[in-house]
């Protein structure tokens, strides 16, 4: 039997179609949570080709959507077989929150309400100034100092290899940092998401969510979840409150949670969604160190029925 991991999908991936493989088995659950969100009702929301981009909108989508997928997905593995747990739970960006709900840390709805918390707290950093966010693939390998020197609202948000940068900063500021990435021959492609995530700007964020933490009934992991801020695995309740506060305002390690993960001898990895850039990731990130073991990767949105994930992961695990 295989060792697994679970990839809980960050902004990015919204669809109109982002529930269509969990609506016949999630779908009263979803309207019952999505009920206490204070936000557009679900069908208007994704009929909109902007709105799911939006960060008070993105932010639970993206948990709610995942967690579909995964509950989908247990129920249609009881008619397969009694897998083993997940070795490894890693969320990117806000999936970090969803892991936890994965992880069974929180129920469902708690992680829903959580997470349009968490957007809420993140919106209100932005009032004095917009933020942007960019990917970012430089010719070379270099310190995030030698880029960003001098760009004293630019930082380095997510790390997903030594040249594949995300980074964050005040919108005038990252203007610049366009014209210098480009100048050294580099690519930059803008993200659809207005906040300067895990970076300094996004100070004013931690109390609020931190009190929200406070507010929801917490229990230990059933899964080992992975921080991102650091790569190492953790299941107590308060070194997971204290890696999602952490991230809020420091840069992700998403290079070294796909090393570490590929180092534990995990074989078989399937990604929640919405989207698929995570599986991408780490797949090229396999195949880029010449890794002698055998990995599969996929991500739930590369199927066409549920049925078909569980049978998969089934025969991947067990094969």
């Amino acid at each position: 039997m295989k060792q697994w991991a679970l990839l809980c999908s960050g902004q990015g991936g919204q669809d109109a179609k982002m529930f269509a493989l969990s609506a016949p088995y999630t779908s009263s659950l979803l309207q019952q949570w999505w009920q206490g969100m204070p936000v557009l009702d679900l069908p208007t929301l994704l009929a909109d080709p902007h709105l799911p981009f939006l960060n008070r909108y993105a932010q639970p989508l993206v948990v709610a959507a995942s967690l579909c997928n995964w509950l989908a997905l247990q129920q249609c593995l009881k008619t397969v077989a009694n897998l083993a747990a997940p070795s490894v739970v890693a969320g990117y960006s806000i999936g970090e929150l969803t892991a936890c709900a994965v992880a069974e840390m929180l129920s469902p709805a708690a992680c829903l309400q959580l997470a349009g918390q968490r957007a809420a707290s993140m919106d209100q950093c932005t009032v004095a100034s917009p933020h942007t966010m960019a990917a970012i693939t430089l010719p070379q390998v270099m310190s995030a100092s030698a880029l960003l020197e001098g760009l004293n609202t630019v930082e380095v948000a997510i790390y997903n290899g030594e040249c594949n940068w995300v980074i964050a900063g005040e919108a005038e500021a990252m203007i610049a940092a366009k014209a210098r990435v480009l100048a050294l021959g580099g690519s930059w492609q803008e993200l659809a998401v207005t906040v300067g995530s895990h970076t300094p700007l996004m100070a004013g964020a931690r109390p609020a969510f931190a009190q929200a933490m406070q507010a929801q009934t917490w229990e230990p992991a059933r899964y080992p979840l992975m921080a991102g801020v650091s790569a190492q695995l953790q299941t107590s309740v308060v070194s997971v409150q204290t890696a999602l506060q952490q991230q809020l305002t420091t840069s992700i390690q998403w290079a070294q949670c796909m090393d570490s993960m590929l180092e534990r001898g995990i074989e078989v990895v399937l990604e929640l969604g919405p989207g698929a850039g995570l599986s991408r990731m780490l797949q090229a990130r396999h195949t880029a160190q010449a890794q002698s073991a055998h990995l599969s990767v996929r991500a739930i949105g590369q199927f066409r029925s549920m049925p078909a994930v569980a049978a998969w992961l089934h025969r991947e695990i067990e094969g």
